[in-house]
């Protein structure tokens, strides 16, 4: 089996897939590396939330935490709507040591700047020029490999007084008209993320943000780093293979529709798919059994119902949900018996909310 010289398997991609991957085929007993066409990691715009949920299939490393979160608020077009304390937490990491850290514990080893070449089962590597990559190999190049539909995200840090924001809580904004959200993710003391995704082009994504910062925040922040976008996909599913090559985290579509939420589902893909390979099972099968494939369809399900909607009626569905069953659609976690404990607390929601959905 030809590939790169010194390695069992390659990985494409140095993000949350790539490295779960790698983490996964480290634990068969492979050498594996990871090829990386950016500079450093975590160059896509992101929260760095990681939920402490279902789905998760490595540790954290502690001293890649930047905050510990003990909740989160959720309000829709400014109105407070869920606030989830002690019940729904996990971490804000440093995603850039997350990913070297993932690495570094698989002894996988990262090469930067080493592009894929489609088409050519090959990948330019610094100091080797194209290098064949062989037969045992996974593609989580991100959202430039996925074919389905994608919004796009801007971000920046910045500085808040403190006492402005808890510190402990992710704050997300849903905007009804945008099919979008706004959030403010801390990053530890008195720093803060501050982002938005929607259904708009970066530059009218950034004065949104803007001005949901002015008129939504309860202070005045102070802007740190320039602003940076992407693209998110949202599509769904699209589990396929590139050039005979399986695709793994947001290449084949893990990121929940609903709240962009990323770096787990990514995780629990590519570690699922390094798994397989290692063992002589398909990649795309192992992937499509994850309990967070079917959160992504479900989700996506949803958001296609909600697009279809008026903001009115979307602003009503979202503010009529409880509190918990919106955790469990947003997380992926679906358990049927704590969707119907919690209706079953509102006699006609149930029925209310599948007007809201399904119409009539």
């Amino acid at each position: 089996m030809a590939g790169l010289p010194g390695y069992d398997a390659v990985v494409v991609g140095a993000g949350p897939a790539g490295v779960a991957a790698a983490a996964a085929m480290a634990r068969r007993g492979l050498r594996v590396a990871v090829l990386e066409a950016a500079p450093r990691p975590a160059l896509k715009p992101c929260g760095w939330g990681i939920p402490e949920a279902p789905g998760l299939p490595l540790r954290v490393p502690p001293e890649t935490v930047l905050v510990r979160v003990r909740g989160l608020h959720l309000a829709v077009d400014g109105a407070p709507a869920v606030r989830a304390e002690g019940w729904v937490e996990g971490y804000v990491v440093d995603k850039a040591a997350f990913i070297e850290a993932v690495a570094s514990e698989a002894g996988a080893d990262i090469y930067y700047r080493a592009p894929y070449l489609p088409g050519r089962k090959a990948a330019r590597i610094p100091g080797r020029g194209p290098v064949d990559l062989g037969s045992r190999v996974i593609v989580a190049g991100g959202h430039p490999f996925y074919e389905g539909e994608t919004i796009v995200a801007v971000e920046y840090e910045a500085r808040l007084p403190e006492g402005c924001l808890r510190e402990d809580i992710l704050h997300i904004d849903f905007d009804t008209g945008l099919i979008g959200y706004y959030w403010a993710f801390p990053r530890g003391g008195d720093r803060f993320q501050l982002g938005a995704g929607g259904y708009a082009g970066p530059r009218e994504l950034l004065e949104r943000l803007e001005r949901w910062a002015a008129q939504r925040l309860p202070c005045r922040h102070e802007r740190l780093t320039a602003p940076r976008g992407a693209r998110l996909a949202v599509g769904g599913l699209r589990l396929g293979r590139l050039d005979g090559y399986p695709l793994a985290g947001e290449a084949a579509g893990f990121v929940l529709p609903l709240t962009g939420e990323g770096i787990r589902p990514s995780l629990a893909s590519g570690y699922a798919a390094g798994e397989a390979l290692a063992s002589g099972r398909d990649p795309l099968k192992a992937q499509e059994r994850l309990p967070l494939a079917r959160a992504v369809g479900v989700q996506r399900r949803i958001l296609e119902r909600v697009k279809a909607m008026s903001p009115a009626r979307r602003g009503e569905l979202l503010k009529s949900i409880p509190a918990r069953v919106h955790a469990e659609v947003a997380l992926g976690t679906l358990r049927r018996s704590v969707i119907a404990r919690e209706l079953a607390r509102r006699p006609g929601l149930a029925a209310r909310l599948l007007r809201l959905v399904f119409g009539g």
